[in-house]
């Protein structure tokens, strides 16, 4: 994916285990750009998605104490 082009079901997939972003943000990352080019296989991360923020904290489920 090149830095600009748009995030779409096409060109991103959800599989486990999961090491990018949790699947819950799919919908949140689909229609947003790349914010930089990004290699097949890379797990995503909020980096990658032009104005994008997590909704949580955290991006990963485990809650540090």
């Amino acid at each position: 994916i090149k830095k600009g082009e748009l995030l779409t079901d096409e060109n991103i997939r959800s599989i486990r285990p999961g090491h990018g972003l949790h699947t819950r943000h799919l919908t949140e990352v689909l229609g947003s750009r790349a914010a930089r080019d990004v290699a097949k296989g890379t797990p995503l991360g909020w980096d990658m998605v032009a104005g994008a923020a997590p909704t949580r904290p955290f991006d990963s489920d485990r809650v540090e104490e």
